[in-house]
């Protein structure tokens, strides 16, 4: 039965992830000023490169300068939706480090996975749950790294001034927090749940697992 809840649970959590990421880049809109575009408009592709002097270049960047990030608070001047990419993991850490991470998502869902079905985590409905949510939010970066989204950013090319790669190995970010003064960095459903997922997992480990030496029954 718990097998059945973390499919149930990830699979609505990654779904809801993808679902608001579209949601929020059509309400808010492509922040355009940060070199993002939809890759199908533009006929490019990932991997490809583009001069300032080409002429779709310079159409990217007349729609940039007048299609800045938007912001829309739900809560003045400290929660609000705001589209931004991330190149990077959780909260904007490692950037430019895709490749690395979609492996490390790949590697870490599998071990996820045949915990839940060949071991022993679902004797535990905490761990159940935090598995669950776990696997949804690296479902959730995956898809965006992979490229899915059919966005790309603009990334200069430092040896070759002037020169663009077109990267697609970006994650889509839009919820917007201030803490005080301080802009936190922008995130996304699968960020949370992996935040949540991280909390549990540790209440488990310093509380739950020590009270309860016991598998529980499974229900």
């Amino acid at each position: 039965m718990r097998k059945i809840t973390f499919l149930i649970v990830a699979a609505a959590l990654f779904a809801t992830d993808l679902v608001t990421k579209d949601w929020a880049f059509q309400f808010a809109g492509i922040p355009h000023d940060r070199g993002v575009i939809i890759l199908e408009d533009y006929e490019l592709s990932a991997g490809e490169t583009i001069e300032v002097t080409d002429p779709v270049c310079g159409k990217i960047y007349l729609q940039g300068k007048s299609s800045p990030a938007k912001t829309y608070w739900l809560i003045e001047d400290l929660a609000g939706v705001q589209t931004s990419v991330n190149a990077g993991a959780l909260f904007g850490m490692g950037q430019g480090q895709g490749n690395l991470f979609a492996i490390i998502s790949i590697a870490v869902g599998l071990v996820l996975l045949f915990s839940v079905f060949f071991g022993k985590a679902t004797q535990s409905r905490v761990l159940t749950i935090s598995f669950a949510l776990v696997l949804a939010g690296i479902l959730g970066n995956l898809y965006d790294r992979l490229g899915l989204h059919g966005l790309g950013q603009l990334i200069p090319v430092e040896a070759e001034p002037g020169t663009f790669l077109v990267q697609t190995q970006i994650v889509r970010d839009w919820i917007l927090m201030y803490i005080g003064s301080y802009p936190w960095p922008n995130y996304n459903i699968a960020d949370v749940c992996l935040v949540v997922a991280t909390g549990l997992i540790l209440i488990y480990v310093l509380f739950l697992d020590r009270r309860n030496p016991q598998p529980e029954e499974d229900a």
